[in-house]
């Protein structure tokens, strides 16, 4: 009886023997197991077809640019107008010049990011001119 520890011996090599150390084959063995260039190149070619195959079955992507409809008072900057300051009063007028064109600024930037919000939701930008609402009100006063 053979001992089994030598059949598992080849099996427990750690790593595996690579390719080019493996021995050659027997010679009693018939061409007809290795396979030919023409069948390589067959093999190769169906690989590659079905890769582009599969890769085709994707579906078509379709970029739409969607500008939005944004009023030009919207886009027109907020000045404050330029005074001198010779009085504690005149330091008084400039704060308030620089506070009413700050909520100005801000109703606008209010006002845009609602028309972008309401594009990206796929509503009209008439959505953002409701009485009532913030924005509408700010571009009743924008004129002012």
């Amino acid at each position: 009886m053979s001992n089994p520890a030598s059949k598992l011996a080849p099996l427990l090599m750690w790593p595996a023997p690579r390719l080019r150390d493996r021995p050659p084959p027997p010679p009693n063995m018939s061409r007809s197991k290795t396979l030919s260039e023409k069948e390589i190149s067959m093999r190769r070619f169906l690989m590659i077809f079905a890769l582009f195959w599969v890769a085709s079955c994707t579906p078509k992507i379709e970029y739409r640019n969607i500008v939005p409809d944004v009023p030009e008072p919207l886009r027109q900057p907020v000045t404050v107008p330029e005074r001198r300051a010779e009085t504690l009063a005149d330091v008084g007028v400039i704060l308030t010049d620089h506070v009413q064109a700050l909520k100005k600024a801000n109703g606008q930037i209010a006002a845009t990011d609602c028309i972008l919000d309401a594009v990206e939701a796929g509503q009209p930008a008439d959505v953002c001119l409701e009485l009532g609402g913030y924005t509408s009100k700010t571009l009743e006063n924008m004129e002012d």
